[in-house]
């Protein structure tokens, strides 16, 4: 590997723009380190990949990703750090096709990421979470691409759309796995053998939901045991979802947004045979809800909420307006078992509002859902992170394997330079503990007195940091 011209990305030092001239701190003898660290981080893998050679490709594709390369697909990563003849295509066939086994490098890459943000953090300000994450694609060949609801535009479009999951603690946070999403038609159709076969989707591939992938995900980490938390937080694609909330393991509490259109009920449902209003016509005979749904939104008209700060942030303290009470989904049948949930309802200083549902215990503190919805937030600022730094969005694979495997590398880039981070931040304090680092809320968020708050929302609204990624987006 080639590392002689090798720079890192400008995510090494945190809160400093490209150009900043800080970057420049960083000595001949601070690249050589870094490189040393990312090969020693890497050869933790060399027994999977099994072959030196394999061993290489890797290590040019992890150190491309954190270097300054502007676009990070294979060809300016071979060509800028690899010599050997045919440095282009080995590279894209290492990603793409040569055998080696990603399940393991994911296995092995989460007990790593355990032993860094586990160890001595409180599982119940702990969270695993779930989000999906799209990437626009113009053409038709790759794996999973169709035109379906890309999140990053807010918009249907032609994408390929993966589910996420990660995990965040007092330490820190990272990512965990990924699944690309597969649409019904690309499982099913006759008319997409031929792209089936031609980007590898194993024959016995069944169509799955996101919820689904989502479930499958959470379940298998929760069996692994490596990953303590008293949250799973996920967005409205998985909060909407009864069936997705219903499966998830027992002894965590979900925090699950949801749409604003969402029906619910004030008190346990009830129903009963409606009374003959007239003389003719049939008598009713089926049983009918006696409380009239209401959407979260219209529900939320009539709260009053708490002024709260959750965070002190870059540009003072993140702020916003919280409300939590017990509701009920409503029931399709009498005999459905309905139970009762939280409803948060978090309001920005720009006044949009966020709605969320939570089956924690009934003694849960509205500090602590702040605390939750700020932990919520984290998986959405790595993907900040890894597509502005780390080419997540930049690879031009069109194989349903190499979809995972850069995956995997860009999870692993963005775990080796949270780790830098840390060491350069004890070498040089950042003045901004939060968001614009990575570490998760270490103290619990507190209420303000309301005359107080509202001027502080008021003259904040348009200068501090967005919150609507506290809970989520709706999707």
């Amino acid at each position: 590997m080639n590392v002689s011209h090798w720079k890192p990305s400008p995510a090494v030092l945190p809160d400093l723009p490209p150009s900043d001239p800080a970057l420049a701190d960083l000595t001949p003898q601070d690249i050589e380190g870094l490189i040393e660290s990312l090969v020693q981080l890497h050869n933790g893998y060399q027994n999977i990949l099994g072959d030196a050679r394999l061993s290489r490709l890797g290590q040019a594709y992890l150190a491309g990703l954190c270097s300054n390369i502007e676009r990070k697909s294979v060809e300016p990563i071979a060509l800028a750090l690899l010599e050997a003849p045919g440095r282009v295509r080995s590279l894209q066939q290492f990603i793409s096709s040569y055998d080696w086994d990603e399940a393991a490098m994911f296995a092995r890459y989460r007990s790593q990421v355990a032993e860094t943000l586990v160890a001595g953090a409180d599982p119940a300000r702990s969270m695993l979470t779930l989000d999906s994450s799209e990437q626009v694609k113009s053409g038709k060949e790759s794996a999973g691409v169709a035109r379906q609801y890309c999140g990053r535009l807010g918009k249907v479009e032609n994408c390929q759309s993966g589910v996420f999951v990660g995990y965040v603690s007092g330490k820190g946070q990272r990512l965990l796995d990924a699944q690309l999403y597969l649409p019904k038609k690309w499982i099913e159709d006759d008319d997409y053998a031929e792209r089936r076969e031609k980007t590898g989707i194993p024959k016995d591939q069944v169509f799955k939901t996101k919820p689904q992938i989502a479930g499958e995900m959470i379940r298998d980490l929760d069996r692994s045991g490596l990953f303590p938390a008293a949250w799973i937080g996920c967005d409205a694609t998985f909060g909407m979802d009864r069936k997705f909330l219903a499966e998830l393991p027992e002894g965590r509490s979900y925090l699950a947004s949801v749409r604003s259109n969402l029906h619910v009920l004030t008190s346990a449902p009830q129903w009963k045979v409606p009374k003959r209003h007239a003389s003719r016509g049939k008598a009713p005979s089926k049983l009918r809800l006696t409380e009239t749904p209401m959407t979260v939104s219209g529900l939320a008209k009539t709260f009053s909420f708490t002024p709260m700060i959750l965070k002190d942030g870059a540009k003072g303290p993140i702020g916003a307006l919280l409300h939590a009470c017990r509701v009920w989904r409503v029931p399709e049948f009498p005999e459905d078992n309905v139970r009762p949930e939280w409803l948060i309802v978090l309001k920005t200083p720009e006044g949009e509002m966020r709605f969320a549902l939570s089956n924690a215990p009934e003694a849960t503190t509205l500090e602590q859902f702040g605390h939750a919805a700020t932990l919520r937030w984290s998986i959405e600022r790595s993907f900040e992170e890894c597509k502005s730094h780390l080419g997540m969005g930049d690879y031009e694979h069109r194989s349903f394997r190499g979809w995972r495997r850069h995956m995997f590398y860009v999870f692993l880039a963005h775990h080796f330079l949270q780790g830098v981070q840390l060491t350069l931040k004890k070498k040089r304090p950042s003045p901004s503990p939060w968001p614009k680092d990575s570490s998760a809320p270490s103290s619990p968020p507190v209420s303000l007195p309301r005359k107080r708050f509202s001027f502080f929302m008021r003259i904040q609204s348009k200068e501090r940091p967005s919150t609507t990624g506290l809970i989520g987006k709706e999707r």
